[in-house]
């Protein structure tokens, strides 16, 4: 893998993003540079925090002009909300004369680098209302950054990353853990489930939940309670996707097979409480994914579900589970639906990535399914495949485009296998290994 700029040391942070059915969990970690800190506003009031976090991105624009002197080549700062961004480059040996700084508000595709200085310095500022994060590849960046915004707004400082969004950070000298466990003991005790007998698996295998309308009615308040952790808890356990999705499917009349589904997830949460999301120090900085599909696997409707995972190297960064939105007519047709699918997340982390300055083309996408990599490779469109919609076919112009390519995986090897049916004991304590979950 080839990018426009050469590898540097990146600072480790935790982000947490929500994009509808789409959970997604990451973490850049490549090496530990200064300590990831964060800053809390002591105003809080809603409508004087969104003044407060705009003036803090003024100030973030202001500090370009200050810090730029100081032999400082990248800053980019980021607000959730409001998405701006300013970036500042400088040529390696060439001074501060050098300097090229632009502001980009919206699409990060607005602005191109075309200039391929190395650039061993990177600084970055994470504002979430009343937070920031904040961190650098040299301690004296962030040492600077912190004095200053004392000095401009009243603020107090947490310190080095820990706990961030209900996330669990844990900065270790070879990588970093993220958890949940604080929130899942919680979580426990509300409901109950301190001490029960605990589950080996999340969802028992080859019994799918129907509707079952004969069976007594369970208290609907109650049921929605327990889903709506359960899938707030799925930001750093994918182990659990799978089982949560399908019982959040059946929240408007839930029945007594649902509720004991629904109960089975947290006896495994109570054998597993300090599972979690390693993402090491050491491991490739390459972007890959992969894609995998069941068939007809939704008792309802007998819709297919569609399974992804990204991962930079060894390191997790993106998730899907998700019921596709059309009844396959064979096993390819849900393999290319699903394979589509994680393309469009691979092309969002694409882009995103542009704003570090990485460049990922030709990132491999791993199928198990023989068929589909024929057709992503055909660009003609034939009798077999007419009657897929049209809309899943853009993959074929990202194979074309050289963004993407596929890649055959015998079915064992494919971790994506995880988000999209049950499994027993032993397949599962393999999958979850495999794509990162560990207890540390």
């Amino acid at each position: 893998m080839t990018h426009p700029y050469p590898k540097r040391s990146f600072v480790p942070q935790a982000v947490l993003t929500r994009t509808g059915k789409i959970n997604t969990a990451g973490a850049n970690v490549n090496t530990a540079g200064a300590a990831v800190k964060t800053v809390r506003l002591v105003n809080t009031a809603n409508t004087k925090a969104v003044k407060t976090v705009r003036s803090v991105n003024t100030a973030a624009l202001k500090l370009i002009n200050n810090i730029v002197n100081k032999n400082v080549n990248t800053v980019w700062v980021k607000n959730t909300t409001a998405r701006d961004r300013a970036v500042v480059r400088e040529n390696k040996g060439k001074g501060a004369n050098a300097v090229k700084a632009s502001a980009c508000w919206g699409n990060p595709q607005q602005k191109e680098y075309k200039d391929k200085a190395v650039i061993d310095s990177e600084f970055l500022v994470e504002v979430y209302v009343d937070d920031i994060i904040f961190g650098s590849t040299k301690k004296h960046m962030s040492n600077e950054f912190e004095t200053l915004m004392h000095d401009k707004f009243q603020m107090s400082s947490m310190g080095e990353l820990s706990f961030f969004l209900g996330l669990q950070v844990k900065q270790k000298s070879d990588g970093i853990f993220i958890s949940q466990d604080k929130y899942m003991a919680r979580i426990l005790k509300k409901f109950d489930f301190a001490s029960v007998k605990t589950a080996s698996t999340p969802m028992e295998t080859n019994k799918a939940l129907i509707k079952d309308e004969e069976a007594e009615d369970v208290d609907v308040h109650l049921y929605r309670s327990m889903i709506g952790p359960l899938m707030y808890l799925t930001a750093s356990r994918p182990d659990i996707m799978f089982a949560v999705c399908a019982c959040a499917r059946f929240q408007v009349t839930p029945k007594t097979s649902h509720f004991n589904a629904v109960k089975r997830i947290f006896r495994y949460l109570k054998g597993q409480p300090k599972l979690g999301l390693w993402y090491p120090r050491d491991s490739p900085f390459d972007l890959e994914a992969f894609s995998d599909s069941d068939y007809a696997g939704a008792s309802l409707d007998r819709k297919s579900t569609t399974g992804g995972c990204q991962f930079l190297g060894k390191r997790l960064i993106s998730w899907q589970c998700k019921k596709q939105t059309i009844v396959a007519n064979s096993t390819t047709e849900a393999e290319y639906v699903a394979a589509a699918n994680c393309c469009g997340q691979v092309l969002w982390i694409q882009n995103q990535m542009l704003d570090y300055g990485f460049n990922f083309m030709n990132t491999k996408i791993y199928i198990d399914n023989e068929s589909t990599i024929c057709i992503v490779k055909n660009p003609v469109f034939h009798s077999k495949t007419k009657h897929i919609e049209i809309r899943h076919h853009f993959i074929r112009d990202s194979y074309e485009k050289k963004l993407i390519q596929v890649i055959k995986i015998h079915t064992d090897q494919n971790v994506a296998d995880l988000l999209t049916k049950a499994f027993d004991a032993s397949r599962f304590n393999f999958l979850i290994a495999s794509i990162g979950l560990l207890n540390l």
